[in-house]
């Protein structure tokens, strides 16, 4: 038996293979399907409650989809194995179903298509079962094993045992709120409340070095030479480092309240800073000069991120707004609104053809709102606006190809977007904690995680970036 989830409709299987559908209020039967010739396995409702489905063990191997509205079979779906139970993504466009050969069965529930056949199972898949959001599956078999995949909806599934390739960091005694990859893919640094940086070696993630910052670590940022570490602090300081050696060159004073945000200019000449004193300042990286001041925000300013050209800078703000700024009058070109919460971070296409020829580069925006939002960062536009994440969105970066947008979220969970199309393509349950820092080496192939859990993760994501 199964319930609508509108609360409307009780749907029962018999031994003969006919399918009853009730209306729970007055007890009237609404329809009585008869066509499958063996007993009504499983039955599910698509999320609308419009559209019932039901497998069967006959000759047949078939799933039915029925049309509530009028009474009739849409189609028939060939399944190939008996299948002992149905489950369909909240979006109702994905259904899956376990068989006694052993095989968890994707398809797209429109066309009626196979997407996957998963295989880990050595006995029949009896039960299914999806949380609420959509993102998780699990499924028990006869041989006794429960199995949890991460499932993005309207997508191919990633089991727990075919995950990226993860490395876990460990030695930071707090939360890590900043990490940061060198030019040339050798290096991660990540930055800690414990007033600690630690230096590491992307490729095999050994620890080169820890330096000791005066505060909790709230950001951090290479030069594009990658010969320079900055880290911003609770205690309104900046320090420049030599990457290499890890001694410190300066300190930069100057702000009133802690530095947030740290970004360097594509030319490495210019650093900018954002704190929570509400100001956005410029230093000379050479002589650690304070260049300028830039006032505007109302609130904390949480983010700053460079155009590719180094001609324009965005800051983000817990007063909700970005502001667009012209570097070469120091005046505020845009501002941009539309979340409803602090804007968290900032990221734009590295290519100024992303997307669109001529129109300029991608600027994406998260928000404790828990959404991401798509702009043109030429003429302001709002794109699209990414709904999936369960919580505030912390942190965002761009493949360098800018076609897909990397988030992390309070959630838990690492998404991966189609920029283009605003497509959620896959979802890692990533840390046992927020997801406060995500950054991407510059060949694409790596992306690294900080979170609340004190943990670094580095993921090999050239096959999810790759995916549809």
């Amino acid at each position: 038996v199964e319930i609508s989830p509108d609360g409307k409709l009780l749907a029962s299987g018999d031994s003969e293979g006919t399918v009853n559908v009730w209306n729970l209020e007055t007890g009237n039967l609404l329809h009585s399907f008869s066509e499958h010739s063996n007993w009504a396995r499983s039955l599910v409702f698509t999320p609308d409650s419009n559209t019932l489905i039901s497998s069967s063990l006959d000759n047949n191997n078939t799933i039915k989809v029925w049309d509530l509205q009028t009474g009739t079979l849409k189609r028939n779906i060939v399944s190939g194995d008996w299948i002992y139970d149905l489950a369909i993504t909240p979006d109702g466009q994905t259904l899956i179903g376990g068989s006694n050969q052993k095989h968890i069965k994707i398809w797209n529930l429109s066309s009626g298509e196979l997407l996957r056949t998963l295989s880990e199972h050595t006995q029949p898949v009896y039960a299914l079962a999806l949380n609420a959001q959509g993102n998780t599956l699990i499924s028990g078999g006869g041989d006794g094993a429960i199995k949890i995949w991460q499932i993005s909806q309207n997508q191919q599934p990633i089991a727990a045992e075919a995950l990226p390739d993860t490395q876990t960091l460990s030695g930071h005694q707090g939360s890590i709120w900043a990490v940061a990859v060198s030019p040339d893919n050798q290096t991660l640094v990540s930055g800690s409340i414990d007033k600690s940086i630690k230096i590491w070696d992307l490729p095999n993630g050994k620890l080169r070095r820890t330096l000791t910052d005066t505060g909790t670590v709230w950001s951090v940022a290479i030069s594009p030479d990658g010969k320079t570490l900055a880290s911003g602090n609770h205690e309104q300081e900046i320090h420049l480092w030599d990457l290499q050696t890890g001694k410190k060159k300066q300190t930069l004073n100057g702000h009133e309240d802690r530095v947030n945000a740290l970004a360097f200019s594509p030319d490495g000449k210019t650093l900018v800073s954002g704190s929570n004193d509400t100001t956005v300042k410029l230093w000379d990286v050479a002589t650690g000069d304070l260049q300028d001041t830039l006032t505007g925000h109302t609130a904390w300013v949480s983010s700053v991120v460079f155009s590719p050209d180094g001609n324009t800078l965005a800051t983000g703000s817990g007063d909700k707004t970005i502001k667009i700024w012209n570097l070469a009058t120091k005046e505020v070109e845009n501002t941009l609104t539309g979340h409803t919460g602090h804007v968290t971070s900032l990221t734009i296409s590295a290519e100024s053809q992303a997307f669109f020829e001529g129109i300029g580069p991608t600027l994406v925006s998260s928000s404790g709102d828990d959404t991401i939002k798509v702009w043109n960062l030429k003429t302001g536009h709002l794109r699209n606006t990414l709904l999936g994440h369960q919580s505030r969105v912390q942190s965002v970066a761009m493949s360098p190809d800018g076609k897909t947008l990397i988030s992390g979220s309070e959630d838990k969970t690492i998404k991966f977007w189609n920029l283009d199309t605003g497509a959620l393509k896959n979802t890692l349950i990533a840390h046992d904690a927020w997801v406060d820092a995500i950054a991407i080496s510059r060949d694409g192939q790596t992306v690294v995680s900080g979170s609340e859990d004190k943990t670094v993760k580095i993921w090999s994501v050239s096959s999810l970036l790759a995916s549809r």
